[in-house]
């Protein structure tokens, strides 16, 4: 079954904190993990997108700004083969896409993810895809305070796999890690699971 924010936080014995639009300043100083999701009801699986609502303009403008940008190896790939390419991880029937953590303050980590650009790394590369996306800023940013975040990323991160649907699953371009579209990879117990996306970006 899809997830809600607040089924997803219910398995880690979490509360919800706050939320905010995104672009929002969370003026909160203590970690924490944030959920970024378009549905504007934290208990409801609303606001999803049948396809993935990709920019092309912002595609182009991150492979402007990647002079190294690659797909499967290639240097300077088509832009519709990039777009298609993260088609294929979009997961239509979930309002969430992207879930993070941070030991610094909610307020400094999620300010830095507003701020970096599309294709550099610093100082928040994390979720990066979620900013191709032409209906980002209808989205909201929920958050909790909590005094392990890395623990209750991964608890959040597992619960969310669990509830991927079958048909979602079977639609992937690559099913290793069902995670939300903008979460690339998940580590536990010394493990790692990753997207096999091939994307490669700048390494600025």
């Amino acid at each position: 079954m899809p997830s809600t924010v607040n089924g997803l936080l219910k398995t880690t014995g979490i509360e919800l904190s706050g939320c905010a639009p995104w672009g929002e300043t969370v003026k909160v100083a203590k970690s924490g993990i944030y959920i970024v999701s378009f549905s504007r009801d934290p208990s409801l699986n609303a606001g999803t997108a049948a396809g993935a609502p990709i920019s092309r303009r912002t595609i182009e403008e991150w492979m402007k700004r990647a002079p190294d940008f690659e797909l499967d190896g290639r240097k300077c790939p088509g832009v519709k083969d990039v777009i298609d390419r993260l088609k294929g991880f979009w997961l239509p029937d979930e309002n969430i896409i992207y879930i993070g953590k941070t030991d610094r303050t909610l307020f400094e980590r999620i300010n830095e993810f507003y701020r970096t650009p599309l294709g550099i790394r610093a100082p928040h590369a994390g979720g990066h895809w979620i900013k191709t996306l032409e209906i980002l800023n209808n989205s909201r940013v929920y958050y909790s305070v909590c005094s392990d975040p890395q623990v209750a990323e991964v608890k959040l991160l597992l619960a969310f796999e669990a509830g991927v649907s079958s048909s979602t699953k079977a639609a992937l371009f690559d099913a290793s890690a069902l995670l939300p579209f903008g979460n690339l990879e998940v580590k536990y117990d010394g493990r790692r699971r990753a997207k096999a996306h091939g994307i490669g970006h700048c390494k600025a």
